[in-house]
């Protein structure tokens, strides 16, 4: 059975600070923040996502349809001084949410 996809999308930035230090080349290493997030779904209907361990906090163990996890990741980069590509030499991301719709059947009796 192929797995669908998952979809990866940009999201509001709460943390929009951006710090820099100057290197002795006259260029820069910058650290700044951004935010994703990336949906995960069923391929087809009668099928279920069960929360695992790290996702209980939000999710607890309701199974569900989709589930839409939030990112927020530190990153570092270097801008040279001369006009030259930028490059992203290293980053670092944790979830900060997850939601999704419940499986239809599902009910906290069950």
């Amino acid at each position: 059975m192929k797995t669908p996809p998952s979809v990866f999308d940009g999201a509001d930035n709460r943390y929009t600070d951006a710090y820099a230090l100057k290197t002795v080349g006259g260029g820069a290493l910058i650290f700044f923040s951004h935010t994703h997030t990336q949906t995960d779904a069923v391929a087809h209907s009668g099928l279920q996502i069960n929360p695992g361990k790290g996702d209980r906090a939000w999710l607890h163990d309701v199974p569900r349809t989709s589930i839409r996890y939030t990112f927020v990741c530190n990153d570092a980069a270097t801008v040279p001084a001369k006009a030259e590509p930028s490059r992203l030499i290293g980053y670092t991301c944790a979830r900060t949410n997850a939601s999704g719709p419940p499986v239809p059947s599902w009910s906290a009796s069950a």
